[in-house]
């Protein structure tokens, strides 16, 4: 080989060197990638239902946020921060969240007189958009979900599947946005 080839290879090099570093943040414990699948007692997938994953040994796996939103097939990949595909190994308590919004939903804020009316007419009529949660309560709280001690085993591939009891359709009072 050259020597004047040397110049150019080494910047080449430390790119593909450092391209090798880790891609996850300092600290972040192992993660293995999991999949599941939310359902009602009879079955049906439960679509659009944030899933949180709060450890059970803190000390052990840190602080890191692990989630998931279902998609219509009830099925959500398991993220840790939002970005890095699955969890570490260990036990879980498990959250869930599901609304559904109904009714008139409210207009943009106003920018001048026309709008301010149908704005003021919106909240006059009474007719305003509702939020139904239709998750039980239980499942919300980490202190009464019945979802504990859920175990993500040191393995990628692993496949949950989490029931959250019988639908309901709890309305949510909304405070006033006046």
């Amino acid at each position: 080989m050259r020597l004047f080839h040397l110049p150019v290879l080494i910047p080449v090099i430390l790119v593909l060197c450092v391209g090798c570093a880790s891609e996850y943040p300092e600290g972040m414990p192992k993660l293995y990638k999991a999949q599941l699948t939310l359902c009602y007692d009879d079955g049906t997938p439960i679509e659009g239902a944030s899933v949180v994953f709060q450890t059970e040994d803190a000390q052990k796996t840190g602080t890191w946020v692990h989630s998931a939103i279902t998609d219509a097939n009830g099925t959500g990949k398991l993220m840790t921060q939002g970005k890095y595909d699955g969890l570490p190994a260990g036990k879980y308590s498990v959250t869930l969240a599901k609304y559904i919004l109904e009714g008139v939903p409210p207009p943009r804020m106003p920018n001048n007189a026309e709008e301010q009316k149908a704005y003021d007419d919106y909240y006059k009529s009474g007719e305003t958009q509702q939020r139904f949660f239709v998750i039980a309560s239980e499942y919300s709280s980490v202190a009464s979900t019945p979802l504990k001690s859920i175990e993500i085993l040191p393995k990628n591939g692993q496949k949950l599947s989490l029931n959250a009891g019988e639908p309901v359709k709890v309305r949510q009072e909304l405070p006033k946005v006046r």
